[in-house]
């Protein structure tokens, strides 16, 4: 298949459109006019209107700062159906770094109701709306002709008007697009070509080269070509794109609201292109741009070239916290996602190591961890899992692969499992040298103190109302109803899976312990078996040395 196309709200276009129906420009006016009441028409955009939760969020990699960036978008003074303003606030909700709003220099559906002989109008109506935010707001235009010189867009130019130097449409319609594209050069914008796929003269969708575009790569003033656009992502595109040097770009193309075209509510994002920037400003984001340093995010598919991937690719991804379980020839690693896309990674299985408890196909959610069981052939100091990434792309259909390394903690000697004969029968290890102490519950039925004065225990109740993805709070709400702490704060809540694969909830509860006046960071393992919920439990002081102790007593869990 040589194209991926997904059902999005409007598609690139050759200009002119249809207008929207009346009933859709009801319904917009409707929504626009909900959205301004509190912003008193086009005053400024506050930087409190980002959302928690809503912010696109990727990692500097190790050399570079990562900027989240949408340079294709459109307002009323083209043929969008929003002002300037909205397009600001969705993009501090978005948490983006930079925005461009490249209005269609020549296709003016509104000038009739909104004329602005000044092409640079959008540029100023945003640049007012972000002076509040830390938004980076980018002068850019559409150069729009039909095939088959298509549509382009320049960014960081300083006057759009140069671009366009006459007024009447028919005009402007033939204006000579390698006068406008030089126009463009000659301010040292960075220009692009815009839905390559979507034209007359590609009307299977499938994009091919003119003699236009290619003059224009010969003489270096077409730099990119959007390979993502809206809902569509070009193989061909892609193809084009690494044969002859251009630089993979991404983007929104939004007309509409952002929330309606991507589906923000149900999940959905728009498609961006990060930047690898050498600082967090306009000048090292142009410059990064023309050094080609940039990946595209698109329906939570990565798509960049190998060095810039890599370089995500390993800032997104880490091992975390390996070490040998205490009782099995097993290492218990955590694998994290530190990016704001699902993760779908399959691990390249050798001789040397293998997984238990789970296939070789590992997915994990953006921003969490999962923890891995891995059952290496011999003892090692170190870890190194291979993982080839399918939701990753460095070539249409060819997947970029990861290294991971981390060093092994030193295996911890257990003293002899408590090993529970009720029901549910399970087992939990612990330091040599720990010793009893009272319950101080009924549902305990092991409690115990480390050579180091780490308390642990182990608990058993029926199964309640409580999933066992709330039971970290749950557990925190009815310790603080006894008054023997507050302050409390789930740290870490994560679905994990125990070593005989039972599945399992990791905690992390940290809180003032206020008989002692200390600060406590419990570490908690809690599982469903037999109608019967499992509770480990252990209180080390918040940041000491004991934490990873109590990590490895609460971890050890397994039924028998």
């Amino acid at each position: 298949m040589q194209l991926a196309k997904q059902p999005a709200a409007h598609d690139a276009h050759d200009w002119p459109l249809p207008f929207a129906s009346p009933r859709l420009g009801r319904v917009l006016a409707v929504g626009l006019a909900a959205c301004a009441a509190s912003s008193w028409g086009h005053g400024g955009v506050s930087a409190d209107t980002q959302e928690d939760g809503r912010a696109i969020e990727f990692p500097d990699t190790a050399d570079h700062v990562t900027l989240v960036v949408d340079l294709h978008t459109h307002s009323v003074f083209s043929d969008g159906h929003v002002w300037p303003y909205i397009r600001v606030a969705e993009a501090v909700r978005d948490g983006l770094d930079a925005l461009a709003v490249t209005e269609h220099l020549e296709y003016q559906p509104h000038r009739a109701h909104l004329p602005h002989p000044d092409r640079n109008s959008a540029f100023d109506e945003a640049r007012v709306a972000a002076a509040a935010t830390d938004l980076i707001v980018i002068n850019g235009s559409e150069i729009t002709r039909s095939a088959p010189a298509g549509h382009m867009n320049a960014v960081f130019v300083d006057d759009a008007d140069e671009l366009l130097p006459m007024e009447n449409r028919d005009e402007a319609a033939s204006f000579p697009v390698e006068e406008a594209v030089a126009a463009a050069n000659r301010q040292g914008a960075f220009v692009f070509w815009n839905h390559s796929w979507s034209s007359p003269a590609t009307p299977n969708l499938r994009t091919k080269l003119t003699e236009i575009q290619r003059e224009l790569i010969a003489s270096d003033q077409l730099h990119g070509i959007e390979v993502v656009n809206g809902g569509t992502y070009s193989e061909e595109s892609h193809r084009i794109a690494l044969e002859h040097g251009l630089v993979l770009i991404g983007t929104s193309d939004v007309h509409n609201l952002v929330d309606w075209d991507y589906n923000i509510a149900g999940g959905g994002h728009r498609p961006v292109t990060l930047v690898l920037a050498d600082e967090r400003s306009p000048e090292a984001l142009r410059s990064a741009l023309f050094e080609g340093r940039t990946v595209v995010w698109f329906k939570d598919l990565l798509i960049g070239e190998p060095p810039h991937l890599q370089a995500l690719l390993q800032a997104g991804l880490t091992l975390d916290d390996v070490r040998w379980h205490p009782s099995r020839d097993v290492v218990s690693v955590t694998l994290a996602n530190h990016t704001e896309s699902p993760m779908r990674l399959r691990h390249l299985t050798t001789a040397s190591q293998s997984f238990t408890g789970q296939a070789n196909l590992v997915d994990i959610d953006p921003h969490s961890r999962t923890q891995l069981t891995l059952r290496p052939a011999q003892a090692a100091d170190e870890v190194r899992l291979e993982f080839e990434v399918l939701n990753a792309l460095t070539a249409p259909n060819e997947h970029p692969r990861i290294a991971l390394q981390a060093d092994v903690a030193p295996r911890v000697q257990a003293l002899a499992e408590y090993r529970h004969e009720g029901d549910p029968g399970f087992r939990i290890a612990f330091p040599e040298g720990s010793q009893p102490v009272a319950p101080d519950a009924e549902d305990q039925v092991f409690s115990a103190s480390t050579p180091d004065g780490v308390t642990f225990r182990a608990s058993v109740a029926p199964e309640s109302d409580v999933t066992l993805e709330d039971t970290a709070a749950a557990w925190a709400s009815g310790a603080e109803a006894t008054g023997i702490g507050t302050d409390f704060e789930v740290t870490k809540n994560q679905a994990v899976t125990l070593a005989d694969g039972s599945p399992a909830f990791r905690a992390e509860i940290r809180w003032l312990y206020l008989p002692a006046g200390v600060r406590l960071a419990t570490q908690a393992v809690f599982a469903a078996h037999g109608g019967q919920v499992v509770s480990v439990a252990a209180h080390p002081l918040e940041d000491s040395a004991g934490v990873a102790s109590a990590a490895r007593i609460v971890e050890s869990l397994r039924f028998d």
